[in-house]
């Protein structure tokens, strides 16, 4: 698997990548390095969180709009 094949499994850039291999992310797999990113990124810098977080704003927006 090469570097443009992992980011897209993990959904980050290619740049990404490169940033979280030279902190140590191991690239012999998605799920290795789907482990470590577990293990050593600050969940609420992911990219997931901040689409987590965007998902729950927009579900509280469009809830105060439909009780008018």
């Amino acid at each position: 698997m090469n570097k443009t094949e992992l980011a897209r499994a993990l959904g980050v850039s290619r740049q990404a990548i490169y940033r979280l291999i030279e902190k140590g992310m191991p690239i012999d797999s998605v799920e290795s390095a789907k482990q470590w990113r577990k293990r050593n990124l600050n969940p609420y810098k992911t990219k997931e969180y901040r689409v987590a977080l965007m998902q729950a704003r927009i579900q509280v927006k469009n809830e105060r709009l439909n009780q008018f």
